[in-house]
């Protein structure tokens, strides 16, 4: 279960922000998701064998189904 503390409104963030700060925040948000990505690259050369077969076959299985989805 989600706290209410814990969710919040973006409109309520984005009045409360001016155009600087706007602009900052996507600026961290960015360099953030980035940072995580890279990350991401490690997560996965550290997985055993055998999970890193069943990412791949998800990952084929996904491509398949947007293919699909991108011809119908």
């Amino acid at each position: 279960m989600s706290n209410p503390k814990d969710n919040f409104n973006v409109a309520d963030l984005s009045a409360a922000l001016n155009a600087g700060d706007r602009a900052d925040l996507v600026n961290v948000l960015k360099n953030k998701l980035q940072d995580l990505t890279g990350k991401h690259t490690n997560l996965l050369e550290n997985l055993s064998p055998n999970v890193r077969k069943r990412v791949e076959v998800l990952r084929e299985i996904q491509a398949c189904a947007a293919y699909n989805t991108s011809i119908a």
